[in-house]
């Protein structure tokens, strides 16, 4: 484990935290699909909801497939 500490000057430091924490909720959709081993509580609707608040700027559309995959796999772990 690495873990550094994320320093922030300036009027960026809104956009940096929206940008880690989507990249937290890609991880954390990752680790749902592998099994969920080392995630504890985190759930398909905690994705969701931090990917959706920290979706930011998506110019190609990107991060907005993200968020329909987390639906498509939240059905289909229903089924």
């Amino acid at each position: 484990l690495i873990s550094q500490p994320i320093t922030v000057h300036g009027n960026d430091d809104k956009v940096l935290i929206k940008e880690a924490n989507f990249a937290t909720a890609v991880a954390g959709f990752a680790q749902l699909l592998k099994g969920g081993q080392h995630i504890d509580q985190w759930s398909y609707q905690d994705a969701l909801t931090m990917a959706q608040a920290n979706k930011g700027e998506d110019l190609y559309g990107y991060r907005t497939e993200l968020v329909q995959l987390i639906r498509k796999a939240m059905m289909a772990q229903a089924l």
